[in-house]
Order: structure tokens, then C-alpha cells, then sequence
């Protein structure tokens, strides 16, 4: 057996060995069910192990950390938000607790890029499902305004409003950003993050400012220049038609 054949064998044996620790630590974690839709309680659940160091930062590259970035980030989580079939209170308050364990996912893995990991894929997972998350609260507030009692509480209710759309622009800012960071980020990735902007800019677009809008629309002019993918200039397209119809 040559030395760097061994290396090799020694390399792939410790990754095994890694990935079952980390397969255990996620078992023995008391996580939510990956097999059903999640709610705001069991993102919480999650987002404290997280902080906690109870469970890994789930990667792409381990089978049992990609199973959990995958339900973390599934789309079909956002569904009972918008359920019009429930009072919407109650799907608001739903989406106000998703929210911020979604932010403390993303500041973990902007931390761990700090640290010099390479965790581009989930980063680009976690945009896109922030983009339809902030879709899903522009749904809501659409939804909800209207019929808002003028009571004592509807300014700290207008405040809210302020804060979510200061969220739904940042997302879209910090998204489009990302978009050129392709030292980073991979061709893959950046399809993930402009389908995500695409499908949920129409619910999106009215919580933005003019202003916002016209900035936007310059950056992705821009962007769309520099896209090679067919289906990322018939994303980038889709977005530009939007912007221009407001």
C-alpha cells in the first residue's frame, strides 16, 4: 500500500466517522419529524439547537444533515401561513415565529463563512426560502390590512408593516448581491437564489419602494448582460417584465 493511498483510506475513514457522529447528534437531539410539513414551534426547536451547538450546522455534503436542510428549507412549510381557510391571526403569528429562526439560520452559516467554511449551497438554499418567506408575509399583510380594526393598537400594527418591508427589501437587496458573488457561489446556486426571486417578486413587489424598484431593476438589467444559463435569463426576464408593469 503506497503512503498516499493510505492518506486517502485514513481521510475517507475519518469522514465516515464524522458523519455518524453528526447522524447521531441529530438522532438523539429530539428534532422535529422530517417526514411531515414543519410549524413556527418546531423552526424554533431547531433554530435553538442550532444556537445551542446541541446538533451540527446541518451541511449538504452528510446524507442526515442535507435530510434537515432540506425540510428547514421546503417551501411546503409556509403552507398553513396561507391557509385562507384559517383565521388569519393565527397564520400571521405562525409566520412571525418562523421568521426570526429562519434569520438565526442564516447568521449560523454567515458565521461559519466567517470561519472560512464553504457553505455556499445552504447559503443559497436559505435565501431562497427567505425569499418565499417574505412572499408568504406580503400575502398576509395584503390579506390583513384591509380588515384592521382602527383600534389602539393599529400604529404598533403599521410599525410592523415598516419592518417587513424593510425585511422583504433587504432580501431582495442582499439576494441580487449574491447573485455576482459567483467566486462563491455556484452556477447551480445562483439558478436556486433567481428562480426563488422570480416566483415570488409579484407577491413582493408592491411592499417595495418605488425607489427600490427602479434600483432593482438597474441591477438586474446588469446582471442579465453577464447570465449564460438560458433559465437564469428567463428568471432575470421574468423579474424585469414584473418591475416594469407596477
Amino acid at each position: 500500500m503506497t503512503r498516499s493511498f493510505a492518506i486517502i483510506i485514513l481521510v475517507a475513514v475519518c469522514a465516515t466517522a464524522i458523519a455518524a457522529e453528526q447522524s447521531d447528534a441529530y438522532a438523539s437531539a429530539d428534532l422535529p419529524a422530517l417526514s411531515r410539513e414543519w410549524f413556527g414551534a418546531d423552526y424554533k426547536t431547531v433554530a435553538a439547537a442550532i444556537d445551542s451547538g446541541t446538533i451540527p450546522l446541518p451541511r449538504f455534503s452528510d446524507e442526515a444533515g442535507a435530510k434537515l436542510l432540506k425540510r428547514m428549507t421546503a417551501t411546503e412549510n409556509l403552507a398553513l401561513a396561507q391557509n385562507k381557510n384559517l383565521p388569519i391571526e393565527g397564520r400571521f403569528q405562525e409566520i412571525l415565529i418562523i421568521a426570526p429562526a429562519a434569520q438565526s439560520f442564516l447568521r449560523a452559516y454567515l458565521n461559519a463563512v466567517n470561519r472560512g467554511e464553504k457553505v455556499n449551497a445552504e447559503l443559497a438554499a436559505l435565501i431562497a426560502f427567505q425569499l418565499h418567506l417574505v412572499a408568504a408575509q406580503s400575502r398576509l399583510t395584503d390579506e390583513f390590512l384591509p380588515t384592521a380594526p382602527r383600534d389602539d393598537k393599529y400604529a404598533a400594527r403599521l410599525d410592523g408593516l415598516r419592518l417587513i418591508r424593510s425585511a422583504m427589501t433587504n432580501i431582495f437587496l442582499g439576494a441580487t448581491t449574491s447573485l455576482s458573488e459567483t467566486h462563491f457561489y455556484s452556477a447551480d446556486d445562483v439558478s436556486l437564489m433567481l428562480e426563488a426571486m422570480a416566483d415570488t417578486l409579484p407577491a413582493a413587489r408592491n411592499m417595495l419602494a418605488a425607489d427600490f424598484r427602479s434600483e432593482l431593476r438597474k441591477k438586474l438589467e446588469a446582471l442579465r448582460e453577464r447570465m449564460a444559463r438560458p433559465v437564469d435569463v428567463k428568471n432575470l426576464d421574468r423579474m424585469l417584465t414584473e418591475l416594469k408593469t407596477i
